[in-house]
């Protein structure tokens, strides 16, 4: 199972990688949505939307302490 979840994080990353964002195409960012809060503080997240949907949606997630 782990060797699975392995592989594909790295093709996300490649698929990631090759592809141009949706912002450099026309598309619409949304910053700083909020998506839950925590301790009284809001957890946001900033939303790309592309231009034209043309298929599935990568979610990247930062993490650092």
């Amino acid at each position: 199972m782990r060797t699975w979840l392995v592989r594909l994080g790295a093709l996300l990353v490649l698929v990631a990688g090759a592809s141009r964002p949706a912002h450099a195409e026309g598309g619409k960012v949304e910053a700083d949505v909020i998506y839950g809060r925590k301790g009284g503080m809001a957890l946001t997240m900033d939303v790309i939307r592309p231009a034209k949907a043309t298929g599935p949606g990568l979610v990247w997630i930062q993490s650092g302490g």
